[in-house]
């Protein structure tokens, strides 16, 4: 549940980048937002910031699940390109459009598994191959 706590951190910070920069007004996800390249360039500080501490969260949480955490480095490359890609590629109002509800489309099962394997699944009872248990 931690990382859904950083991400939650993350939203809040670039909703407070909008609100400081361009009133009340402004919300996330709003086409004026994601045009806006000094937004953009916060984004992608506090993506790149938030990044490693999660990745690590949740490695260590698979391992905590006796899982290898592979998946967690692959998602978290597709994050970092997404968070990269230029606004025309990711709006889904753009000439991209079929790609991108596909691949929001596969990517949302993809994310509600890690949801459940990270936050509502128990960890390996006793030591694993990854070490002891952490609640020891």
């Amino acid at each position: 549940m931690l990382t859904i706590g950083l991400l939650l951190c993350q939203l809040a910070l670039e909703q407070f980048y909008l609100w400081a920069m361009r009133g009340p007004g402004e919300f996330l996800f709003t086409t004026t937002a994601i045009s806006d390249p000094d937004f953009m360039i916060f984004v992608r500080i506090v993506a790149v910031m938030f990044l490693w501490p999660t990745l690590a969260i949740d490695s260590q949480r698979f391992h905590d699940r006796n899982r290898r955490a592979w998946p967690v480095f692959v998602l978290g490359a597709i994050a970092l390109c997404l968070a990269f890609a230029p606004p025309s590629i990711v709006d889904p109002t753009g000439p991209m459009r079929t790609v991108v509800i596909t691949g929001a489309l596969i990517l949302l099962p993809v994310v509600v598994w890690f949801v459940v394997q990270l936050g509502f699944l128990d960890g390996t009872p006793g030591p694993n191959r990854f070490g002891p248990s952490p609640k020891v």
